[in-house]
């Protein structure tokens, strides 16, 4: 039986990890790699948590190459303990594209399943995805459509968050739970990384004071940003805001309203048809860089699977309080949200597949 070890950094990748994890060990198949808490609680045989290795913009990784450089060996060293048959790698784009190539020498089978974003910028990368890679699996339909524009053969079987969130029971003790009055919940999901959360939250909070009468604000938030959140909120004397750790999935399906950064949870918000404000929010020397090289006219992925803008996307110096205020006002008009919630349907009209996982599991198993 072949030894499948799965590498991501990223908290997404980390929870799509976990599911082909559990198909997997489901077969019987033996199942290591690099995760988080997701991966850890399915049963995968982890070797490194991937809470050490959120990094943020290319000077993020420029600043730390030596650390990434020992990352790369230690990885390499623990594919060579599990005695791996087949790398499936997901997300994390420049490292693992690092150890596609490693692996390829090394005679391995190589999966990668939600490859770097090359229809964004670093068009280039595509070159190293078709020569290092055995399978190339997309978690979208436009993604597919641009592989295929360059002549390189992709798989798409639907996205397995929307099968998720489709079939996701909320808990109906959920305000109980949590110390939540029963009215309207306006969600701030600031992002899962530090940088991501210092740069945006204290603007998302700002921006949602004059709300307070109407909704209740909860932060999304993961264990291990707990305290960087508390700091935040004690920092700018913010009260009465509800941290929501865990039940992530409940807390979005209780809510009313959403400030995202840009992301995963974007998607998310969105599958659960909650009007959203997206932004996002970074250095001005990695905002530079990224200027020059990205090449999609959106950000959120929300827009990217539409090709039109559905939530409005707000930029660097366009998080604003008043900006994200102004754009709350709008989606509680009653239209506004009708139309939102059509194009939201849309959107999982296309990513969702009730086999997704079993079906990605069948090809990566083929190989």
């Amino acid at each position: 039986m072949a030894r499948y070890f799965i590498v991501t950094g990223e908290p997404s990748g980390d929870r799509l990890g976990a599911l082909l994890a559990v198909e997997l060990m489901f077969l019987d198949y033996s199942v290591g790699g690099w995760g988080g808490d997701a991966m850890h609680k399915a049963g995968v045989e982890i070797y490194q948590d991937t809470k050490d290795l959120k990094l943020m913009g290319w000077t993020d990784v420029i600043r730390q190459i030596p650390k990434f450089a020992k990352l790369l060996n230690k990885c390499k060293k623990h594919i060579t303990d599990f005695n791996a048959d087949h790398i499936i790698l997901i997300d994390y784009g420049s490292f693992n594209l690092r150890i596609a190539k490693w692996a390829k020498s090394q005679h391995l089978k190589v999966t990668f399943y939600s490859p770097p974003k090359v229809w964004a910028s670093r068009p280039n990368r595509i070159k190293k995805l078709k020569r290092y890679c055995d399978q190339i699996i997309v978690l979208f339909p436009f993604e597919q459509l641009y592989f295929t524009s360059k002549n390189v053969k992709t798989q798409f079987f639907g996205h397995p968050f929307c099968h998720e969130i489709i079939h996701h029971t909320p808990d109906p003790n959920f305000y109980n739970k949590h110390q939540l009055k029963q009215k309207n919940i306006l969600t701030i999901l600031p992002g899962s990384r530090k940088a991501e959360i210092s740069k945006t939250l204290p603007i998302y909070l700002e921006s949602t004071k004059d709300f307070l009468s109407d909704y209740q604000v909860c932060i999304a938030c993961a264990n291990d940003m707990s305290s960087l959140v508390n700091s935040i909120l004690h920092e700018h004397k913010h009260t009465n805001i509800h941290i929501i750790k865990d039940d992530y999935y409940d807390l979005l399906s209780h809510s009313n309203l959403a400030i995202c950064t840009s992301g995963t949870a974007s998607l998310e918000v969105a599958l659960f048809k909650i009007p959203q404000v997206v932004g996002y929010k970074t250095s001005s020397l990695n905002y530079q860089l990224a200027k020059r090289i990205i090449l999609t006219k959106y950000i959120s992925l929300v827009n990217l699977i539409s090709d039109k803008e559905v939530v409005k996307e707000l930029i660097q110096n366009q998080v604003t309080q008043e900006n994200i205020q102004s754009n709350i006002i709008r989606l509680c008009k009653i239209d506004a949200i009708s139309r939102i919630k059509k194009e939201y349907d849309g959107i999982i009209s296309v990513l969702y597949n009730p086999n997704c996982v079993k079906e990605c599991i069948a090809a990566i198993i083929r190989v």
